[in-house]
């Protein structure tokens, strides 16, 4: 299971502005999203992502390098999935990548035993 720390910043908040919060992001370490669970999907675009907290507010960071886009939401706030994966199920290329290894016979990103753990500092 892999383990990630994430950690506290006191430069932005609730309050900032987007750019600050990206920029603050911008300077971290970024971690990939790069495990192939499920091998006959060979499709692998690049996916990365960088967090933090300030305490009440969870910063995320996602950035995803592929040949073919769809866009369910595109503005600031709207739903986002709380698991670290990337789908492609409706692309020309379907993938389906996972920052854990997922141990199922197909595609499936709610089975918390492969979760990974992450520390809030």
């Amino acid at each position: 299971m892999k383990q990630i720390e994430i950690p506290y910043c006191e430069a932005i908040g609730k309050d900032s502005a987007m750019g600050d919060i990206s920029g603050y992001l911008n300077a971290l370490e970024f971690m990939d999203i790069d495990t192939q669970s499920w091998p006959e999907f060979s499709y692998k675009p690049s996916i990365r992502f960088a967090m933090a907290h300030s305490g009440d507010c969870i910063f995320l960071k996602f950035n995803v390098l592929e040949k073919y886009v769809q866009a369910a939401y595109s503005g600031n706030n709207e739903p986002v999935s709380k698991d670290f994966y990337k789908c492609g199920d409706n692309l020309p290329e379907p993938h389906f990548i996972t920052w854990n290894d997922v141990k199922a016979p197909k595609p499936d990103f709610h089975l918390p035993e492969f979760f990974g753990r992450i520390n809030f500092l």
